[in-house]
């Protein structure tokens, strides 16, 4: 099982590949609930929900997180609200944010939520994003020791538990996961979070950094994130 916490990050891949000021441009998305922090970056917003005034800080949170030492003019962010503020999503309007996510040629998609039962409909879309050349990463969901929520459980898909300084968190998943990010102890605007929600943006943010950083594709810093993660847990078998 990986356990790292990673300091790598992802670039552009494909057809989408844009510059700015000699830089790639990253499109990242998240598929959220609806946010209201105002932060550096620009967001483009689509809601599908009816309920946007009711609004928790689960999406801020997303952002600070994904965001975090990032510049503004390397990133375009897109912003999908599915998810209302008692934590419900409707399935019918995660297709339509995933759809519409398709047409904004994202490069990096984050999905902090998740189903108990798989759901084919929605395993073709992600399937179809993935095919794409987008990489999309879900949180885990919080169910100790236990298996990753749908659709991060999907082999295609970046699964992310949560990890403190000692090891997993006590609320995450083990099973059907692919990498473990700081998911405890996250701060914003004087609150304290924990959860897999913030700790598959973690991984994002690690991602992107690393393939600015770096100048590499998405895919390659992604594959050399995740084997690096997987090659550190097999060590620590040993």
């Amino acid at each position: 099982m990986v356990t790292l916490i990673l300091i790598l990050v992802f670039g552009h891949y494909g057809s989408i590949n844009q510059r700015r000021e000699g830089k790639r441009i990253i499109k990242v998305g998240i598929i959220d609930g609806v946010s209201t922090d105002h932060i550096k970056f620009k967001i483009k917003k689509r809601s599908y929900i009816s309920n946007t005034q009711e609004v928790d800080n689960h999406a801020n949170v997303v952002w600070s997180v994904l965001t975090d030492g990032l510049e503004y003019k390397n990133i375009q962010c897109f912003e999908y609200s599915v998810i209302t503020s008692d934590g419900v999503i409707d399935k019918r309007n995660l297709i339509k944010a995933l759809d519409k996510a398709k047409i904004d040629h994202l490069n990096i998609i984050n999905f902090s939520g998740g189903f108990y039962m798989d759901d084919l409909e929605i395993e073709q879309k992600v399937n179809g994003l993935v095919k794409s050349g987008v990489i999309f990463i879900a949180a885990a969901g919080n169910t100790p020791q236990g298996i990753a929520d749908f659709p991060a459980r999907m082999n295609n898909v970046i699964s992310v538990g949560s990890k403190n300084s000692k090891g997993i968190s006590n609320f995450s998943p083990i099973k059907k996961v692919d990498i473990f990010g700081k998911g405890e102890e996250v701060r914003y605007h004087g609150e304290i979070y924990k959860g897999t929600s913030f700790a598959a943006p973690y991984i994002a943010n690690k991602i992107i950094a690393y393939s600015l950083n770096q100048d590499v594709s998405i895919r390659k810093a992604k594959k050399e994130i995740v084997d690096f993660a997987n090659q550190q847990g097999k060590d620590k078998k040993d």
